[in-house]
């Protein structure tokens, strides 16, 4: 095979492997947009715990009723376990970005090695020519010396 043609070859699989590549992009985008807005709504019920904390344990000193405390007692409990599944929620989405990253890291590292073996391919090319265009100018060289003699 000629190294034209492999040199075309590597150029439809080149982009086929980007193409690839920017689809992985995507991917891990999404999955890094997910986790934040997972992450962003954990930070919004850490911060309303902490408010309604507060509140309970304003209204505790100010003496509120035992049915009014076993009320908040109660939604602060519903706060904790929507809370802990908020968590789970927002780990997954973590594990998930950080699989879409690896897959990314992975598609982009064979890009990387196949423009390599471009570059390798075209520069033994350029030196396959090189080493012709020398051959040919040492036979003219070779035989305007035998033609002065």
């Amino acid at each position: 095979m000629r190294n034209g043609e492999r040199i075309k070859r590597f150029a439809s699989l080149i982009k086929l492997y980007r193409e690839r590549e920017r689809a992985l992009v995507k991917k891990f985008r999404a999955a890094q947009t997910a986790h934040d807005r997972e992450a962003a709504q954990l930070g919004n019920l850490d911060q309303l715990r902490g408010e309604y904390r507060e509140q309970l344990a304003s209204a505790a000193e100010n003496g509120v009723s035992g049915a009014e405390l076993k009320n908040w007692r109660r939604f602060i409990n519903g706060l904790d376990e929507l809370r802990r599944e908020q968590q789970v929620r927002a780990e997954r989405t973590a594990q998930a970005k950080d699989l879409r990253k690896d897959d990314w890291l992975n598609g982009h590292r064979r890009v990387r090695g196949f423009e390599t073996l471009d570059e390798k391919l075209k520069a033994n090319g350029r030196e396959a020519e090189a080493r012709g265009e020398q051959k040919r100018m040492d036979e003219i060289a070779a035989r305007s010396g035998k033609s002065r003699t």
